[in-house]
């Protein structure tokens, strides 16, 4: 079972986070998830580029898994 294809894996080294997450302002009436793998820097500077571009969040279905 195919969970995500290519197009919806960044690699954080290839593009910056607001790059990647721009795709949600495109996207104005579509749910989407983000999931960071990486340690506590890599999540960090997702969550700033989601705050710089003033994406709105929803914890209602988050989750953290260490």
């Amino acid at each position: 079972m195919e969970l995500c294809t290519l197009l919806q894996v960044i690699d954080l080294s290839e593009i910056p986070p607001e790059g990647a997450l721009e795709w949600c302002l495109l996207l104005p009436h579509v749910t989407w998830r983000v999931l960071v793998a990486g340690g506590d820097g890599t999540v960090g500077w997702v969550l700033s580029a989601v705050d710089k571009l003033k994406l709105k969040v929803s914890t209602e279905h988050s989750s953290v898994v260490y």
